[in-house]
């Protein structure tokens, strides 16, 4: 029951943020993911949620950004399955700033009609750039949002 609760709180509080139907959204970034990882935890299923797993994608991307010292608030995570939300916010945010965050999630925009800089998904990284660390992830980040 607190995580359903703790679910309706964060998309209500999306909707206050990005003033959803009133045309009205932040100058950031939309960062797509694939999907909720498949796990039986009760966390809420927040996209990119860090569940201090040193494995996860999501802590991958969170210690990338971390170094790019971004504003929180001006970052929007979703994820590209299910397509509903994601379409929703590609209405209410500048076009031009949709990073996907892998081949599904830039598949997924495309075929939405939306356009996006892609970068390698934050797993991807991890496992076949691992040496780079977070502060390679950060640099393509960083080259995808100039």
């Amino acid at each position: 029951a607190a995580v359903e609760e703790a679910g309706r709180a964060s998309t209500s509080y999306l909707q206050r943020k990005l003033r959803i139907g009133y045309g009205r959204a932040p100058s950031g970034w939309l960062l797509v993911g694939e999907r909720f990882p498949a796990r039986a935890d009760p966390a809420p299923p927040w996209p990119w949620c860090d569940r201090d797993d040193r494995a996860s994608a999501a802590t991958w991307l969170n210690r990338a950004l971390h170094r790019l010292a971004l504003r929180e608030d001006r970052l929007v995570f979703t994820n590209a399955e299910p397509p509903d939300h994601l379409l929703r916010l590609m209405h209410v945010l500048p076009r031009d700033r949709v990073i996907a965050l892998g081949r599904v999630a830039a598949r997924r925009v495309t075929a939405l009609g939306g356009r996006a800089r892609e970068v390698p998904h934050p797993q991807w990284h991890r496992r076949f750039r691992h040496g780079e660390g977070p502060v390679g992830y950060a640099e393509l980040l960083r080259r995808a949002m100039v």
